[in-house]
């Protein structure tokens, strides 16, 4: 279970990193040292899930799942206060704050090593990825094999949509899309949906060539061709990073008029990103398909005004709540025992989570507080912190989005994970 919990949040904060790579820009070194740090102890799991008879092995992947909740939270939360928080004076207090709340993370992460080493637990042999995730330039991701992508652990409201859009990339009539793009405001899941869509089975088996390449603000064409190219011909990748903008062209070209591809584009901002890039794909009819992601939706239809535009819709209260359960209620071990209080915490949550407006990444963001705090008299204080925020905040003018954001702003400068 604990090796699970960190692989979805290794993969999370990478996704992150890939995703908000502008937001995130002024901490992406400290965030990628942080997924470092969470591979290493990943390597010393399979051991230490081996003895469970131990006590004591017990109470210490319990508490390297509370690090890895904790990881994934303080980083989602700054996100939060990034994108609800423009200013200059106040993205310097996110950072000072987040980056103190990580090296207290960083801390626990190097008590959990001297018990893993007092326990005698075993390191497996590190993969490469791990291995080579501290070398080369900061804040540089490894995970550079864009044919495969997480697949997203919590989902939910959105499985008609998934349906119904892969049902239109695998039509090859003459009436087919041929581009299908996901638009939306931030926090909407977007990226989710996409990776969901991406993911399916119907997808892997109609396509025969799959990419998927992160945009974001600061894109580097040469750099997302290589990408793209990597992950429909991956036997190649030694090459690929030696040829110039030109035969990168030539080569995506010809990949897609041979075979049936599906790329995704996702997180791309503006126009000029894709002029960068569209030389790279066929203007004509194509067996090949196009999906992207997008906040502007005059993106999507500058890109190809045929194109299918889809916008996701906000969750209702009962999906809310569902998905707030699955991340502040998971199956953890079986060590705490809430059925007692259950219905209580059934009731303020689904008041807490009514002021997240159905907004995915505020539900997730209140989960991550939450799972922190198991106890009822813990989730009766959030309660309370959330209808003070909602007060302070009242009539303070801000647009819907930020609106939403900010009711869990709190949190984020609450001390106590």
């Amino acid at each position: 279970m604990a090796e699970s919990i960190v692989s979805i949040v290794v993969g999370r904060l990478t996704d992150l990193l890939s995703e908000e790579a502008q937001v995130l820009h002024g901490v992406q070194d400290e965030i990628q040292e942080l997924v470092t740090e969470l591979m290493r102890i990943k390597t010393f799991l399979p051991d230490a899930d081996s003895r469970l008879h131990d006590q004591n092995i017990r109470i210490l992947l319990a508490d390297v799942r509370e690090v890895a909740y904790d990881a994934e939270h303080v980083v989602e939360t700054y996100l939060v206060q990034a994108l609800s928080s423009p200013g200059k004076i106040m993205q310097r207090m996110n950072t000072r704050t987040f980056s103190r709340k990580l090296k207290d993370i960083k801390r626990k992460m190097s008590l959990l090593f001297n018990r893993f080493r007092d326990c005698n637990i075993k390191t497996s042999l590190e993969s490469p990825e791990s291995s080579n995730s501290s070398h080369g330039q900061p804040g540089m991701l490894k995970r550079f094999h864009t044919f495969t992508t997480v697949e997203p652990e919590l989902f939910v409201g959105f499985q008609a949509d998934v349906d119904r859009l892969v049902g239109y990339l695998v039509d090859e009539s003459d009436a087919s899309y041929p581009l299908i793009s996901i638009c939306g405001m931030g926090g909407l899941g977007k990226t989710t949906l996409a990776h969901k869509i991406y993911n399916h089975s119907t997808i892997k088996t109609h396509f025969a060539g799959l990419a998927c390449v992160s945009i974001s603000q600061k894109w580097q064409t040469r750099q997302v061709l290589q990408r793209i190219l990597i992950g429909l011909v991956h036997e190649k990748k030694e090459e690929i990073f030696t040829w110039d903008e030109d035969k990168l062209v030539e080569n995506l070209l010809q990949i897609q008029q041979k075979k049936k591809c599906l790329i995704v584009l996702d997180d791309i901002w503006s126009n000029d990103a894709w002029d960068s890039i569209k030389a790279a794909f066929t203007a004509g009819k194509s067996l090949s398909k196009l999906m992207l992601t997008s906040r502007n939706i005059d993106v999507a239809e500058y890109v190809n005004p045929n194109g299918l535009i889809h916008q996701p819709g906000l969750l209702s209260p009962d999906q809310s709540w569902e998905l707030l359960q699955l991340k502040a209620l998971p199956t953890r071990g079986g060590y705490l025992d809430i059925a007692r209080d259950y219905k209580k915490m059934e009731e303020l949550g689904r008041e807490m989570v009514a002021n997240c407006g159905g907004l995915p990444l505020a539900i997730v963001t209140l989960g991550g507080v939450l799972v922190t705090k198991p106890s009822l008299i813990e989730w009766e204080k959030v309660h309370g912190d959330i209808i003070t925020s909602l007060k302070r905040g009242k009539g303070s003018g801000q647009d819907y989005e930020s609106q939403i954001l900010n009711v869990l702003g709190w949190s984020y400068n609450d001390d106590p994970f």
